[in-house]
């Protein structure tokens, strides 16, 4: 279950999805690290470790029709969002917001983990 609200009060801008399709990208994480090459014909690595902001949350859900309006109140009126996943909570931006044939797909950018 994925629970998806405003940062700011708003009665209406709370989200529960219960049952996110098996090929939402819920848990992906990355390094800030880069590889360049050298003339030598080597490398120089540059590791800056993994920030809870290099993630980005995909959901696909079958999204009944207030679902999708709640989602896209979401994206259209607030800049920021709180997301709550088995990983934690999170404030982040709800960038990308989609609906064909029933199912919905939300792309959420993490801003930063806000519990342990």
């Amino acid at each position: 279950m994925i629970s998806i609200t405003s940062k700011q009060f708003d009665p209406g801008a709370v989200l529960v999805i219960r049952r996110p399709k098996s090929n939402s990208d819920l848990r992906a994480m990355t390094r800030r690290v880069n590889r360049i090459p050298t003339l030598d014909g080597g490398y120089a690595l540059n590791d800056t470790g993994h920030s809870p902001s290099d993630q980005t949350i995909t959901i696909i859900w079958a999204a009944s029709e207030a679902e999708y309006a709640t989602a896209s109140r979401l994206l259209r009126t607030h800049n920021r969002i709180i997301i709550s996943t088995l990983d934690g909570c999170f404030e982040a931006v709800l960038e990308y917001l989609s609906q064909q044939r029933g199912e919905a797909t939300a792309r959420i950018l993490v801003l930063e983990k806000l519990s342990v």
